[in-house]
């Protein structure tokens, strides 16, 4: 493959990034979920480990479409598209619901910048999307 695009390996940087993100939220939920964070009445572990292990398996696939951006997979490209727009939607809803935190705002700032740089044109076509 020749040389990638600056806007591809931001891309694929920021991806990651997202992807670290989701992990570290789908470790502290099983953390909670294990008693190892007393922070739940109980009840309600089950769930929460739940939804740890489906944080993790959101990160697998996050850095899956990550990488298969990078060696230009057109199906990693739509999966990253994904992605981001995911990863704008909850930051959206949680500075709807929570009000405006640096720690949402920041994932917010990084979700966008991913996904305009994913449906940039050098981007679509270093990934044959």
């Amino acid at each position: 493959m020749a040389a990638r695009p600056i806007s591809l390996v931001l891309a694929v940087a920021l991806l990651a990034m997202i992807g670290a993100g989701v992990a570290f939220i789908g470790i502290l939920l099983l953390a909670v979920a294990a008693g190892v964070i007393a922070f739940l009445a109980g009840g309600v572990h089950g769930f929460v480990a739940v939804l740890g292990a489906v944080a993790l398996a959101s990160a697998v696939v996050t850095w899956v479409a990550a990488a298969a951006l990078w060696i230009g997979r057109p199906a990693g490209w739509a999966v990253s598209v994904v992605v981001a727009v995911s990863a704008v939607a909850g930051a959206v809803i949680a500075v709807a619901t929570s009000g405006p935190q640096l720690p949402t705002l920041a994932g917010l700032a990084i979700g966008a910048t991913a996904l305009g740089l994913l449906v940039a044109p050098e981007t679509r076509t270093a990934a044959r999307a």
